[in-house]
């Protein structure tokens, strides 16, 4: 997570999971300072679900 940016913008009030189509997510910092192009999130960096291997 962009950590610096989500403490400069005034930390994060909630935080949202964003499931993509491939399986994977993303975590969504929702921020009280707009940015440079209004908006008050910041998005983390693509993640992979974990999984159980079989034995």
């Amino acid at each position: 997570m962009p950590e610096s940016e989500i403490k400069a913008r005034g930390g994060a009030k909630r935080w949202r999971t964003v499931k993509l189509p491939s399986g994977k997510y993303v975590k969504i910092a929702i921020v009280k300072k707009a940015g440079p192009r209004d908006g008050h999130t910041v998005a983390g960096d693509v993640q992979r679900k974990k999984t159980k291997h079989a034995r």
